[in-house]
């Protein structure tokens, strides 16, 4: 088919149609190419700003990384993942300050490897409570080879559960210092200073309990109360530091003599108390001559030579006793002991004259 024009102005009305259309179907093509080149443009400046925030959030990751690892290796406590059959899957850097243990050499053991035998029990238990979702705080003595005794606090939390964790998280300091500190107030609150014996606080709170186990078990138990004869001339001729050797001495005689479990006790001055655990009136006797045989050996103080000689109540505990009761007796004892002449000792009976209610004095009774 064809187009005939009938003259020159349909030729170039035609022409300028034909530019037109041209033209427009350029326009057109140009602004698609536009609009594909900024959506292109955005894209990639979208994939550029998505590839900026994760570096940035990469680094931040990796500082954050390093300063939690600069902080674990240099925190004095010990950190430690624990998986839920007790056994370690990590610990920090400290470990090798802390115990001498090389973190490789750890991980894959049971936790309780480490703590010492008299305190596995315990430990034991306070991971049980854990296991069940409690917070538990716990110390101990650590089994560390050839160091010293250790004592560790450990603190425990369940973080099984926690799919980014996966362990029990347990943080562990030394505290060996303040367990001695503590161990140390709490000796020299039941101790005597001088001779290093219970004190009477101590002495009466640990006879007592003794009393109830007797009331329960029926097994004797013989208090035997001791007195330095002439002990205020010892002071007044040698000094009061020849006084103390001579009590001190006398203590380390007293313990060499007796068994762990008894009671020895100074109540003040030269009075020193030893309750005999499961010990009747005879064996005690027993007991009293070989401590009264080695306080008489002669002492050298300064020098000089000083004998001491003893005097000794014994009195075995009855039905119904309490503290006070047993040393009233023994106490009698001991005065019927002076009063037939010192150097020796008497058994509490009862037709001993009860001082306090006879309303005589001690000085009258008992001669110097």
């Amino acid at each position: 088919m064809f187009i005939t024009f009938r003259d020159e102005n349909q030729v170039m009305s035609a022409w300028v149609m034909l530019g037109a259309c041209t033209g427009l179907i350029l326009v057109i093509a140009v602004v698609a190419y536009a609009v594909a080149l900024t959506r292109d443009n955005r894209d990639q400046a979208a994939q550029i700003a998505a590839m900026e925030v994760e570096r940035s959030a990469a680094d931040e990751f990796r500082s954050r990384e390093r300063w939690f690892a600069s902080i674990v290796e240099h925190a004095e406590d010990l950190i430690v993942l624990i998986d839920a059959d007790l056994r370690v899957k990590w610990t920090s850097p400290w470990v090798g300050r802390l115990l001498g243990l090389s973190s490789d050499s750890l991980v894959g053991r049971t936790v309780l490897d480490v703590v010492d035998p008299r305190d596995r029990s315990r430990v034991s238990h306070a991971l049980r409570q854990v296991e069940v979702g409690q917070r538990v705080r716990v110390e101990y003595r650590v089994n560390a080879g050839t160091r010293d005794e250790m004592w560790m606090e450990s603190t425990a939390t369940n973080r099984l559960d926690d799919p980014d964790v996966a362990a029990i998280i347990s943080v562990s300091r030394d505290v060996t210092a303040r367990h001695r500190s503590t161990q140390a107030l709490a000796h020299r609150a039941a101790h005597d200073d001088l001779t290093g014996l219970f004190n009477r606080s101590e002495m009466e709170v640990r006879l007592a309990a003794a009393l109830d186990h007797r009331a329960i078990d029926g097994r004797p138990l013989t208090l035997a109360f001791m007195d330095i004869d002439h002990f205020k001339e010892v002071n007044d001729e040698r000094g009061h530091g020849a006084g103390d050797r001579v009590l001190q001495a006398m203590a380390e005689t007293i313990r060499a003599e007796v068994r762990s479990h008894d009671i020895v006790s100074r109540l003040g001055g030269d009075e020193i108390v030893v309750a005999l655990i499961d010990t009747d009136v005879e064996a005690a006797t027993s007991v009293v001559d070989r401590i009264r045989l080695r306080v008489g050996q002669p002492l050298d103080i300064d020098g000089e030579p000083l004998v001491a000689t003893v005097s000794v109540g014994i009195a075995a505990a009855q039905d119904g006793d309490d503290v006070a009761t047993l040393l009233r007796r023994s106490d009698l004892a001991l005065y019927e002991a002076k009063r037939l002449g010192r150097d020796r000792y008497a058994i509490y009976t009862d037709d001993l004259i009860d001082l306090s209610d006879a309303d005589q004095s001690s000085a009258a009774l008992v001669p110097e």
